[in-house]
């Protein structure tokens, strides 16, 4: 493991068993994220962001079969720890995950601070006194104030909630952090007020970040690096300005394209194109080659590989 990541993905193949075929939701995937980096992950539904993270934190469903790969953590395969092992040491308590859909992930019968509490005691031998109070400093360093930690989940914004999230996931001071699609269904200003706690949260608590979205305007907002994922595989990987100005694959592109720009001219968006079946049918060449405007005919035999187009900037593109 190089010096300086805290951790490394490395030719990581993950697919689902379903009664008419296996579905491949990664293929091959191979990254590093640094101490103290706030890596982003983009990429439409369905290319295999979350099956990425949830693989990290060993929660995929009885249907997910890791076929190939190995995840590095602060040089451990946590791949090869037992279950037992994994849960005791390393999910929640150096590991943590903000997961989607946080509006429904707090338990509505309990108040919220309870909720906290609980994921404290059962990762940390502390006081059931030192627990509540623990919870309501999270809760405050997350922007609640504490008169509002007893109240219960239907009585928080959807702001509030997912702040409340992101306190519970930083109980037991982990040192990698993955939030998956934290600001969706928010409002533009609840959505800014998320990132400012997670900025602030990374920094008060030196936290690696990794954050996956299909948005690159709030992966810009907060992250140095990105990743792309398309149908599984990494497409493009650079620092984040270099993706935002000198995007390379033609998926970035269309990405970046599909989305206005409020500060330039007004010009008609050009949506991605819908996915073909061509590929899906055969399995050769690249993913993206139905939907791709700038496909030759190398482009539907054979699969193109991640290589350097600029320094630290990858690409799997067969333009370059």
């Amino acid at each position: 493991m190089k010096a300086g990541h805290i951790l490394e993905v490395d030719s990581l193949t993950v697919r689902y068993v379903t009664e008419r075929f296996p579905v491949m939701a990664v293929e091959g995937v191979t990254l590093a994220v640094g101490r103290g980096e706030a890596f982003g992950l983009a990429g439409e539904s369905g290319s295999g962001k979350s099956t990425l993270a949830n693989t990290i934190l060993r929660i995929l469903p009885s249907n997910a079969e890791i076929l190939s790969g190995r995840i590095l953590f602060e040089g451990e395969d946590i791949l090869k720890i037992a279950e037992e092992e994994f849960r005791r040491r390393f999910r929640w308590r150096r590991i943590a995950i903000v997961p989607q859909a946080t509006m429904n992930s707090l338990t509505p019968v309990h108040r919220v601070n309870r909720q906290i509490v609980e994921a404290i005691l059962t990762h940390e031998d502390v006081t059931v006194k030192e627990a509540f109070e623990r919870a309501e400093a999270l809760l405050e360093n997350v922007g609640i104030p504490r008169g509002r930690a007893r109240d219960y989940p239907h009585q928080f914004s959807g702001g509030m909630k997912q702040r409340a999230m992101i306190a519970m996931a930083l109980a037991c001071n982990p040192s990698l952090l993955i939030t998956d699609e934290p600001t969706t269904g928010l409002d533009v200003i609840t959505q800014a007020e998320v990132l400012k706690v997670l900025e602030d949260s990374k920094k008060r608590f030196n936290l690696s970040l990794i954050l996956i979205t299909h948005d690159l305007a709030i992966i810009s907002e907060l992250c140095e690096r990105v990743a792309v994922m398309y149908a599984g595989r990494i497409v493009e990987e650079a620092p984040t300005k270099r993706i935002l100005t000198h995007p390379a694959h033609p998926y970035t592109k269309a990405l970046l394209e599909a989305y206005p720009d409020i500060e330039g001219p007004r010009v008609k968006l050009k949506p991605v194109p819908s996915p073909g079946s061509t590929w899906q049918a055969t399995g050769l060449g690249c993913p993206f080659y139905p939907r791709c405007d700038s496909r030759g005919e190398r482009c539907s035999e054979e699969d193109p590989k991640l290589i350097v187009v600029e320094d630290k900037h990858l690409c799997a593109c067969h333009i370059y």
